[in-house]
C-alpha cells in the first residue's frame, strides 16, 4: 500500500468467531489505515452463555485481544459493552479516541442487529463519515 494513500479497510466478519484481534493489528500498521468495522452485537448476544459452547469466552478474548473483558460484560444483556471495550483498545493502535464511531443497525421491528464501527486516524475522515451517517436521500441503510 502506499505510503500516503489513504485506505479504508472494510471489516465484516462472519460471527464473532472469525473477528480477530490480530487482524486488526496488521490493519493498523499502516500510517494511513482507517476501519468500518462490523461489530456482531447481536450474535455475541445469542452465544453469550450457550451451554453447547463453553469456550465461547475464547472467542470474545480472541475479538479483544485481552480476557479481562468479562467483568464489565457480566451476562448477554451486557454484550454491547464489549463495543466500549473494543474502542478502548483501538486508542492502542493510534486511533483517536474521538475519532471512533459506533452506530446501531437494527431491522424494521427495532431489533439490534449488530453495529458499525468507525475508527480513523484523522478528523478529515471523521468529517466523511459524519456526512455520509447523516445522509437523508433514498439509500435506507444509512438513516440512522
Amino acid at each position: 500500500m502506499p505510503e500516503h494513500g489513504l485506505n479504508l479497510a472494510f471489516f465484516d466478519p462472519f460471527g464473532a468467531k472469525v473477528f480477530h484481534w490480530k487482524t486488526l493489528e496488521a490493519l493498523a500498521r499502516f500510517k494511513r489505515m482507517d476501519l468500518l468495522m462490523h461489530f456482531p452485537t447481536n450474535a455475541i448476544k445469542r452465544n453469550y452463555g450457550n451451554k453447547t459452547n463453553p469456550r465461547f469466552a475464547d472467542v470474545i478474548d480472541q475479538m479483544l485481544g485481552v480476557s479481562d473483558w468479562s467483568s464489565r460484560v457480566p451476562g448477554a444483556s451486557d454484550a454491547v459493552e464489549l463495543i466500549d471495550i473494543l474502542l478502548e483498545r483501538l486508542t492502542t493502535l493510534g486511533y483517536r479516541d474521538d475519532e471512533v464511531r459506533t452506530m446501531p443497525v437494527r431491522n424494521d421491528q427495532g431489533g439490534l442487529l449488530y453495529h458499525l464501527v468507525f475508527a480513523s486516524k484523522s478528523a478529515r475522515c471523521t468529517a466523511i463519515w459524519n456526512s455520509i451517517a447523516t445522509h437523508d436521500g433514498p439509500q435506507r441503510g444509512f438513516k440512522f
